[in-house]
């Protein structure tokens, strides 16, 4: 199978640079992981349908979710409200399509869900594990992608 994780990290890395101007770099290293993952305060996901079936999420601290929807909205926002949880939809939504407009396979998309709080986990079957690697930005912090994807 193709390297799905390298398309999504060439998707944040477009649009942050694009979109937030600040380019991250993969600082961690690519994981698969099955079971309880513990994920960032706040996570959003978006499904893959079509040829490719699963799911691409982007899970980052409330502080990086702050800054980062401030730089992307152009003014600052002190706490976690409607258009950081907005913005952070728009952003997985955003990386996603640059990441299914590489995939081999026709890919659409489904519709984002962020979820928000403390403690987070997720739950991946033993054969659909998620891919996850870490990424940093210098001015916005850290965060999370990752995707779980099969051929149908």
């Amino acid at each position: 199978m193709f390297n799905f994780i390298k398309d999504c990290t060439i998707g944040a890395k477009q649009t942050y640079q694009k979109m937030l101007g600040d380019k991250p770099i993969v600082i961690g290293p690519t994981e698969t992981i099955s079971g309880i993952i513990n994920v960032r305060e706040v996570t959003a996901i978006i499904g893959f349908t079509g040829e490719l079936i699963g799911s691409m999420l982007i899970s980052m601290s409330e502080e990086s979710a702050k800054k980062s929807i401030s730089q992307f909205m152009g003014f600052e926002i002190t706490e976690i409200n409607d258009d950081v949880l907005d913005g952070v939809e728009e952003i997985v939504n955003i990386i996603s399509g640059v990441a299914a407009s590489r995939f081999p396979k026709k890919t659409g998309l489904g519709l984002p869900t962020v979820l928000v709080g403390e403690r987070q986990r997720i739950h991946a079957r033993e054969n659909s594990p998620w891919i996850l690697t870490t990424m940093q930005t210098e001015q916005l912090g850290q965060f999370t992608i990752g995707a779980t994807l099969k051929e149908v």
